[in-house]
């Protein structure tokens, strides 16, 4: 399994940085990774809503499926998704600050089958791709991306 944790800070009210993030279709806003996401369920965002993202990585499109396992607005947002090789689950937290929100977006990611083999060469590859969704997002909030931990 590869885990990820990226922290950004950004000067919005925790209430409408959870609003913003918890509707998963955001995503192709603020990840350069994500080139399409959709709301497949008739009501949402909130707890069993389901999402259609198509992720490029390497180059390759993949479509996945995202549903929302946990919605505590505005403090924990759950979200596990994948396809047939693929599982991740985000667990993305929300803190008040002085002066606006503190994101704290943890991921885990893990393969599946002959894939699973692969994980530790494409540990940096998903480091690099988890950056850069963090800078996104905090761009996307006007904020900044606190630090990485691995």
């Amino acid at each position: 399994m590869i885990h990820l944790k990226e922290i950004v800070e950004v000067p919005r009210p925790r209430a409408d940085a959870f609003a913003y993030v918890a509707d998963f279709t955001t995503t192709m806003e603020w990840d350069p990774g994500i080139s399409h996401a959709e709301q497949l369920s008739p009501e949402g965002p909130g707890l069993d809503c389901r999402y259609e993202v198509t992720a490029v990585f390497n180059g390759n499109e993949r479509r996945l499926t995202y549903v929302t396992e946990v919605y505590e607005p505005p403090e924990r947002v759950v979200f596990r998704g994948g396809d047939r090789r693929f599982e991740s689950v985000d667990t993305i937290t929300f803190e008040t600050m002085e002066n606006g929100t503190r994101i704290i977006y943890a991921a885990d990611f893990r393969m599946k089958g002959l894939l699973a083999v692969l994980e530790p060469m494409l540990r940096n590859r998903f480091q690099k791709v988890a950056r850069k969704g963090a800078s996104g997002l905090a761009a996307a909030l006007e904020g900044i991306r606190v630090e990485r931990a691995v």
